[in-house]
This record gives C-alpha cells, structure tokens and sequence, in this order.
C-alpha cells in the first residue's frame, strides 16, 4: 500500500469509529463539522443533517468552475448471526488482508464511508491543485436517497458534481435506474395456541445476501421466499400455526435470513423437521451455484404466553409473500447486460402492533416501474393489506455529450494508457435527485473497487483506493 493510499486508509478508520446507520447520522454530521472547524474550514449543516464544508480555490485557480465532491454519510448495517456488535455505539472493526479491507462480523460501509476520506484527504492537503470545492455529506442514503431529496436550492452552488459513490475501479457511471418502496401494512388478529401445542423454530441462513440493485440479477437465494415457501408446505402437511414471522434489514438489500415460530401437535412435529430437512436439499440445489453454505434449521422453543395468528390471516400472508415478485424483471435492450427492471422482497416484521411487509422495486424506465409496482400493491390488496408508497426517487437519464464525460475519459486515458468503462447501474444514485434539485449539474460517479456491499462479505480494494485517488487529483487540478 503506498504512502497516499495509507492517508485515506487512516482517515476511513477515522470515520469507521463514528457510528453512522441510516437515520441516525448526528454523530457522523457532528463529527465532520468538527473537523472542518479544526482546519478553518466554512461548514454547514442543513435541517436534514446534510454537511457542507467549503474548500477555497488553489492560487490561481479561483476563476475556475466551483466543483462539488459528494458522497453520503450513512451505511447499511448488516451483521453475521450471532454478532454482538452495536451499530449505534460500537466503531468498525476494520481487517486488512493483502489488497484488500473488510470488517470483523459486520458490513464495512465503504459503500460510502470511503468518499468521505477521500473529501477530508483532498481538504487537507494545500500542496494539492484544484478549483473552489464543495464537499457534500448528505444523510438517509440508504434507505430512499433521503439526504438529497431534502437539498434546498441554494446549498450547493457548484454545478460540476463528482459523486464518489460507484463501486468500480475505472468505471464511470452516467445514469441510473429510479426506485420505489411499498409498504403492506397488515393488522394483527391472534387465537390461542392450544393446550399441548408443541412450538418449533424455523430458520433460513447461510445465505450471501447483497445489494439489491447491484446483485439482483446474480441468483441470489431470498431468505424471505424459501420461507414463506417452507411455511406453505409446512402447514399443509401438519396443520401447524404461525406464531410470528421476521426477516430481512433493509430495503435495498437481499435478506440473508429469517424464521418463523410455529406451533404444531407434538404427533406432527416429525412432519414439520421432515418437510424441513427435504426442502433444504432441494434449496440447495437450486442456489449451488450462488449461496451454497445456504442452511434451514429447526428449533424446539417454548410458547408460554404466545398466541398464534388467525389462520385465515395466515394463509394471505404467505400467499403475499409468494406472490410479490422477487429478483430479475428484465434486462435493458438499449444498454446491454444492464439490468432494467427488478424487484426485492427484503422486509417482514412486527411494528407497533402491525405486520409489514415491505417490498423494493426499481427501473430505468418509469412505466416500468409503475407496472412492477401495481404487482406488488395488488398483491397487498387483495390479501387486505393498508398499502402505501415511500422513498420514491427518478432515473437519472445517461447523457454521453456530457462535457464533464468528456474531460473525465481524456484524463484517465492519459493516465493509465487506457479508456475507462462507460456505463449505467441498476442501482440508484444520489445523481439521480441531485440533477432533479439543481438545473445544469454536470454530473458523473466514480470510484475504487467494492464487492459484496450492503453485507458482512464486503470489502474494498485497496490498490484501487490509490487508483481512483490520482483520478481524482488530476481531474480536479484540469479544471482552470
């Protein structure tokens, strides 16, 4: 690891000991603007908790167009079973095994912890030539691009935005597809378990996970459907009851486990683990390619003071559960191996009182957005759900005459003697909302090698760390 790239490594740790989940970004916002003051910096934030921290010009440079170095705040906090971390309290544990970093037990939020160091990395170095810079932390990324919808007009003054939020090296993204969440809100209706009822635990796990825009299309095994696919044979074959019901962390990502409570006659219990055990081979046949340490596992556990719900209630949910599409919808004709249409069911739980379930839909093209969506609102009604719609956010439409593309490409050509990829993601960016609140953003995303984000599997490239750091010095000092 060279000198430069240990710099930002140090300064990312920096930021790995602050704790920064969706939503609860005061300590990471608090933080940021303690520093900006430490060097003299003018900082602010607005009443969304988005950080803005200006960088003067380099002698000479003050005439050039203001640019605006952006990344956000928060991480998707993910963790393996049995962890004990706190990601309201505890630091990051980072790991670095050779050219590569990743966290002890839990997500390393690089996605997009690391476009803060290289801000703070770039602010901090006089000797460094650029234009009058704006660094933008914004806050709720994660979960609906919160962050930037709550931009007010006049925060950001630049109109040559460099979004740090890409996750491949020598990639620039130009576009993205544009998003939506729908909530199926169920009320709860319970009955007696039963006297003699036997109570089993039934749990998915082993399963990789990942982001459900990035990885959607790579057949990865949704612990939320194997289950609800489990329960349907379960409780025709031993009449059992569903006694509660979780899964999944975060809208935009893949659940990787869930379980359900049964209760069951002790005389059927051999018919549940027998069900079980069948289903599990056949899950891992069909997810060996893509999530073979895939398990399901059964539990004996107590159901003093439990009830169990309705049995007609269950039966909507799991046929809810089955019916709400899951994964790839369809790939884009105009753009080659990009993925145009997906859906990701990623959340069931239990909240005040209610059961929701929440599914997450994208597209690059808005009608299909719409009609993946209606699926999933039709589903919830028919199985008398309350339905409603949030964190929706736009596409952001690839534009190759980009004068910023344009630079971009001639910069990294000249220094790595190659043309960078060029491309659109199925994922969603702040680009997106950003453009939407500010008319004329030249925009384009970049930055070093990610893998497995949005889950304990991620790591970042260090060597790519340093790659994307001298792109991102030299195409600032073009800029006269």
């Amino acid at each position: 690891m060279d000198a430069e790239t240990k710099k930002i490594i140090e300064i990312f740790r920096e930021i790995s000991a602050v704790p920064r989940r969706s939503k609860h970004e005061e300590k990471i916002s608090r933080w940021l603007l303690e520093w900006a003051s430490k060097l003299k910096l003018k900082a602010m934030a607005d009443s969304a908790g988005n950080v803005l921290i200006d960088v003067p010009a380099s002698p000479g440079r003050e005439r050039a167009p203001g640019v605006v170095l952006q990344g956000h705040m928060d991480m998707v906090c993910e963790k393996v079973q049995g962890s004990g971390h706190d990601f309201t309290a505890d630091p990051i544990e980072t790991v670095i095994e050779g050219d590569w970093m990743r966290a002890r037990e839990t997500s390393l939020g690089a996605d997009n912890g690391i476009a803060l160091a290289y801000g703070l990395a770039i602010a901090q170095r006089p000797d460094l030539i650029h234009p009058p810079l704006e660094l933008l932390f914004t806050v709720d990324e994660e979960t609906g691009l919160n962050g930037a919808k709550a931009l007010g007009t006049d925060f950001v003054k630049g109109r040559i935005l460099l979004n740090l939020d890409s996750e491949g090296e020598g990639i620039f993204t130009i576009g993205c597809a544009g998003g939506r969440d729908t909530i199926l809100a169920y009320e709860l209706a319970h009955t007696p378990v039963g006297d003699g009822a036997s109570g089993i635990e039934i749990t998915v796990g082993g399963v990789s996970g990942g982001h459900s825009g990035g990885d959607i299309h790579l057949h990865k095994a949704n612990a939320l459907k194997l289950l609800a696919r489990l329960l349907t044979r379960v409780i025709r074959e031993s009449g059992a009851r569903l006694v509660s019901i979780s899964g999944g962390s975060a809208p935009n990502a893949i659940p990787r486990d869930a379980r359900a409570v049964i209760a069951v006659r002790q005389s059927d219990a051999g018919k549940v683990t027998g069900a079980v055990a069948e289903l599990e081979s056949v899950f891992k046949t069909e997810y060996a390619g893509a999530d073979g340490a895939l398990y399901v596992k059964t539990a004996a556990v107590s159901l003093d003071g439990e009830t169990a719900f309705e049995d007609g209630f269950t039966r909507d949910l799991i046929r809810v559960l089955r019916l709400i599409p899951s994964g790839l919808r369809e790939f884009s004709v105009l753009m080659p191996g990009l993925v145009e249409t997906s859906s990701n069911l990623a959340i069931i739980r239990k909240i005040d009182g209610r059961l929701e379930v929440i599914s997450s839909q994208r597209s690059s093209i808005a009608s299909r957005l719409e009609e993946i969506s209606g699926e999933v609102e039709m589903a919830g009604e028919l199985t008398g759900a309350a339905v409603r719609s949030e964190n929706s956010y736009p596409a952001w439409q690839p534009d190759s005459s980009s004068e910023l593309l344009a630079r971009s490409k001639r910069v990294y050509q000249k220094l790595f003697g190659q043309d960078p990829q060029i491309e659109a993601i199925h994922g969603g960016l702040e680009c997106a909302v950003i453009g939407s609140v500010y008319d004329g953003m030249d925009m384009i995303s970049f930055g070093p090698t990610i893998e497995h984000p949005h889950s304990p599997d991620e790591r970042l490239h260090l060597p790519s760390v340093g790659k994307t750091w001298k792109l991102l010095v030299a195409l600032l000092e073009s800029f006269e």
